[in-house]
């Protein structure tokens, strides 16, 4: 139970530290950067899937 308590307030720490210590405007272009990178794995994540479904489904095919 200690560490999960030592990591929470380790947790709480850095992001006070990260506030304090970045300003706001650059703090809001990481945030848009991650909102992107999240977006493009998503993406990425989606073709990837429907690739293997249509290789999946088409008859006689690799994994048929």
């Amino acid at each position: 139970m200690a560490p999960v308590v030592a990591s929470a307030i380790v947790a709480t720490g850095v992001g006070y530290a990260y506030e304090q210590a970045v300003p706001l405007h650059i703090r809001e272009r990481i945030d848009e950067g991650l909102k992107d990178a999240a977006g493009s794995v998503a993406d990425a994540a989606k073709d990837a899937w429907n690739s293997l479904a249509e290789a999946v489904s088409q008859p006689g095919g690799r994994y048929n």
